[in-house]
């Protein structure tokens, strides 16, 4: 799963940039078409992309995760604590997922039927966290009406678990040289 063979600063400054140009690109797309307020979409894709990188590079992606999250939500107009608090829930949902995969023998190959089964429950309580994370940032900066709350953590829930679903299969499948 994670690199375990030591790399050059230099290939990893540059998985760090394609992670974190990666997560703003698709993070950008997927807002385009939000699905509640500004801010939730029903795809998210990079989460799934989130979730791959720390499987596939390790840990030591999430600053990149971080910056890509903060500059997204920073793109659409909120404020610099908002869009921190919100990367930051964003950092550490597809972290928790990516430890629940580890902890669980989970095969990035797709070898085994569990494997299927692992990933969609890693997907389903890692995002508890970014969902949980978002929209208690957005009730906090006043930016989601008390009344809303249940509706929008269930759409950002939902957005990420879809988003890791799509893309982290995909990303994890693929076998290019130097990865």
């Amino acid at each position: 799963m994670a690199d375990r063979i030591s790399i050059s600063p230099r290939v990893l400054a540059i998985r760090l940039l394609l992670l974190a140009l990666a997560y703003f690109i698709t993070g950008k797309l997927g807002l385009l078409l939000p699905f509640f307020g500004t801010s939730i979409t029903l795809i998210w894709l990079p989460t799934g992309i989130a979730v791959a990188a720390l499987l596939r590079w390790g840990n030591i992606c999430w600053p990149a995760i971080l910056v890509g999250a903060f500059a997204t939500n920073l793109a659409i107009g909120s404020p610099p604590w908002l869009a921190a608090c919100i990367a930051l829930g964003n950092t550490l949902g597809p972290l928790l997922a990516a430890h629940l995969l580890r902890k669980l023998a989970f095969h990035s190959e797709f070898d085994h039927a569990r494997d299927i089964l692992l990933l969609g429950m890693a997907a389903a309580i890692g995002m508890t966290v970014s969902a949980g994370g978002g929209v208690s940032s957005l009730l906090l900066f006043n930016m989601l009406p008390l009344a809303d709350v249940v509706p929008a953590w269930l759409s950002w829930w939902a957005g990420d678990f879809v988003g890791v679903l799509l893309a982290a299969p995909l990303l994890l499948s693929l076998s290019i040289a130097g990865m």
